[in-house]
């Protein structure tokens, strides 16, 4: 009998090894995202943080325009705005919140996404929104400072960027990050896997080969050896493996010796009951010979091996008279007595006890 030996997919390092990397990757998956998240909105507040600093630039520039009413000047400085990469454009209320001066990619309204240009101020058109398109951004009050260095609000200055924006800044951020991912998961898999094989897998089928090798007639020279690193639960399968041998040789070394003597113990009782002067008949409850002593041969002329297995009145025809008996003895357990049976042996009487037990 050969054992089917087990798939590749269904050994123990390969069920080991999905459970603990499906685990892995799950917790790998979150903590990425977590990190690509956290790396995403830190560029954000960065972008923001660069748009604060434009108020020291260009809100003077842009209180004055507002403050001598001049447009020209007031486009040429939002046309320069919007030539910053962090800018997508900017927009630019006087005091009664009308707006004065806008330009690129603005929110209307009702938050939607607009493009406006210098060549059609009022001429809206809507934008398709992409993947990161979002608009975000930063208002501050354009400020005029009079010669005796009074601060006079002139209007509301709002500077749009986009997550488009802060996606270019960290998009190889994120490559890398990925790919870091990707590269540690997989050198994980392959290490795993290599040292499972290595450790457990090849010794549990090292294991397996030796016991197929097992054979009840060599067990004396039997043991199991398997390479493994260390005391282990391999090492102490091994243990108990090779103590199991020992016992199982042990207890077949007694059998064989209880099995000399229940022999020797037959051979003894042979020769008592076919050295009896007597006739000794053995039957079960079915009447068939279990017993046939020497005696039993010299009277009938039926050999043992002829008798023992036939049934009594095939082997000793005589007794067909004491059936009753015989079958009383048998089911009641009780002693049957038969006194001078006589039977004739060679023309002439002879008288016989008969005890049936």
């Amino acid at each position: 009998m050969t054992v089917k030996p087990v798939r590749f997919y269904d050994t123990l390092p390969t069920q080991l090894l999905r459970v603990v990397f499906g685990c892995y990757l799950l917790v790998a998956i979150i903590v990425t995202a977590v990190q690509v998240s956290a790396e995403y909105y830190h560029v954000k507040d960065t972008v923001t943080e660069e748009l604060k600093k434009l108020q020291a630039t260009f809100g003077q520039g842009i209180s004055v325009a507002l403050w001598n009413f001049d447009n020209r000047s007031m486009q040429s400085i939002v046309f320069g705005m919007t030539q910053i990469s962090i800018i997508k454009g900017v927009r630019v209320l006087d005091e009664r919140g009308k707006e004065f001066a806008a330009a690129g990619l603005l929110l209307n309204d009702q938050g939607k996404t607009i493009v406006v240009s210098n060549n059609s101020p009022a001429g809206d058109k809507v934008k398709t929104r992409g993947l990161f398109s979002e608009l975000f951004s930063y208002e501050f009050p354009a400020l005029y400072i009079n010669v005796e260095g009074e601060k006079r609000q002139m209007g509301l200055v709002t500077i749009y960027s986009s997550n488009n924006v802060v996606f270019e800044r960290v998009k190889y951020g994120f490559i890398l990050i990925l790919i870091n991912s990707v590269v540690k998961t997989a050198a994980l898999w392959v290490i795993f896997l290599f040292f499972l094989r290595r450790i457990l897998s090849h010794p549990l089928r090292q294991l397996t080969l030796e016991v197929q090798k097992l054979e009840m007639d060599k067990l004396e020279s039997f043991k199991v050896k398997i390479k493994t690193y260390g005391r282990n639960e391999l090492t102490i399968l091994e243990e108990s493996f090779n103590l199991m041998i020992d016992k199982l040789n042990l207890a077949l070394r007694e059998q064989q010796q209880t099995e000399k003597e229940l022999k020797n113990l037959r051979n003894l009782l042979s020769n008592i009951i076919n050295s009896m002067p007597s006739i000794l008949i053995g039957v079960n409850q079915e009447n068939t010979v279990l017993q046939w002593n020497r005696e039993a041969e010299n009277l009938t002329g039926v050999t043992g091996n002829q008798a023992i297995g036939s049934h009594l009145l095939e082997a000793f025809p005589r007794l067909a008279d004491e059936m009753i008996k015989i079958r009383t003895a048998i089911s009641e357990q009780v002693i049957q007595h038969v006194k001078k049976l006589s039977w004739k042996i060679e023309e002439e009487p002879n008288y016989f006890d008969l005890l049936i037990y």
